[in-house]
């Protein structure tokens, strides 16, 4: 009797007091699960870029060279424009508030440094087609910030030069480029706004830079052009109303472009034209090649002739396609049943279209819908698994 009364109290009391228990832990889990999923990264700031401030006041100079650490000391070298600073990572050198014509000769230009340095609020213009605006050549720990370039043959150079930040410059109406990156590695480029030149950003056999927040609109030929430059991180870049491509890579191999807005560009909006391991994802391309808001074979906003590329993330997100939002039925979690086709010879598609721009979760199909099942189905199998082991 005693042993009914101990299988009794098994069944029933463990029941009655456990269970809650299950139930607490069960939901205690999910909303743990829930709340992570904020924690997970989204897109950076869709802030534009900050323009040049209009209080600058800016002062002549005549061109700017320094060729060694050695010369940015002004007292041996007083016309280098150096304001301050020792050339340590606390106390950079500072070149700073100067008006640069930069014709016969390049009007900022920095070469075979180590030294930590600025180069900030100045304003160094028409080189015209011979000379470029802010030159650095094998220099690292430079940052050139809040400056502007304009109608020069290059807006910023750098050349064989490492771990440089590059940030809120305006570079405009330059013969060539507006940013040029030659052989470069390990550099930040952010919120630079290169637009109205030729092109606007250009990478030639440059690898693992950091591309980011830059504006790269209405420039002649392509917002962005990579030349043989591998293991590039491209994103929260706008590239829209360009001449000919938002984004052209003729580029070896290991880009990542994601997060982009890539809008009304007179060809595609991405273009691979070789190379392998591209990774495109989480972009938006809309009236690209001429796309309206229905699909047109003749009008594809991206071309693939590579090989091995991926038009989705890792986890399953594609690009958003301002031609291709629907229909998402089968099932309703935020991605087009069908596949967006890409144009050229790699034959392949975006197999994840998104529904709406720039997504900032991983796709758990529609979770909050989903969290109260999920919870009963585990319950239900607590419930079922515990039925089982009555004796």
């Amino acid at each position: 009797m005693a042993e009914v009364d101990r299988g009794t109290y098994e069944s029933r009391g463990l029941e009655e007091k456990k269970l809650p228990r299950v139930v607490m832990v069960t939901f205690f889990v999910a909303v743990l699960f829930a709340a992570s999923l904020s924690l997970l990264p989204g897109p950076a700031s869709d802030i534009p870029p900050t323009p040049v401030p209009a209080g600058i006041s800016y002062t002549s100079h005549d061109r700017i060279y320094i060729d060694s650490d050695a010369e940015f000391c002004n007292t041996d070298y007083p016309g280098n424009g150096v304001v301050s600073g020792n050339g340590t990572a606390s106390n950079p050198y500072i070149i700073e508030g100067w008006n640069i014509s930069a014709a016969p000769g390049d009007g900022i230009r920095i070469r075979f440094t180590n030294a930590y340095f600025i180069v900030r609020d100045c304003y160094v213009h028409d080189g015209g087609s011979s000379y470029l605006g802010i030159n650095l050549d094998g220099t690292s720990n430079g940052i050139v910030s809040n400056n502007t370039c304009s109608n020069d043959k290059y807006g910023i150079h750098l050349r064989a030069s490492h771990g440089n930040t590059l940030s809120n410059n305006t570079c405009y109406s330059n013969k060539q480029y507006s940013i040029f990156l030659e052989v470069s590695s390990g550099n930040t480029l952010s919120n630079n706004n290169c637009s109205n030149g030729n092109y606007g950003i250009y990478l030639d056999e440059s690898y693992s830079n950091a591309i980011s927040n830059n504006t790269c609109n209405s420039n002649a030929q392509s917002g962005m052009w990579l030349w043989l430059s591998y293991y590039n991180a491209i994103s929260n870049n706008t590239c829209n109303s360009n001449g000919q491509y938002g984004i052209l890579l003729q580029t070896m191999t290991s880009n990542i472009i994601s997060w982009n807005e890539i809008c009304n560009n007179t060809l595609q909006g991405v273009c691979l034209k070789v190379g392998p391991n591209y990774r495109i994802w989480n972009n938006t391309f809309i009236g690209n090649n001429g796309a309206g808001s229905i699909y047109d074979s003749n009008h594809i906003q991206a071309c693939d002739n590579g090989t091995n590329n991926w038009w989705n993330s890792t986890n399953g997100y594609g690009n958003y396609w301002g031609d291709w939002t629907t229909p998402d039925d089968v099932p309703r979690i935020g991605i087009v049943d069908l596949p967006y086709n890409i144009t050229g010879t790699a034959g392949t598609n975006d197999s994840y279209p998104l529904t709406s721009r720039k997504v900032s979760a991983p796709p758990i199909p529609e979770f909050s819908e989903m969290i109260i099942p999920i919870v009963g189905l585990m319950l239900i199998a607590l419930i079922f698994g515990r039925t089982r082991k009555k004796p």
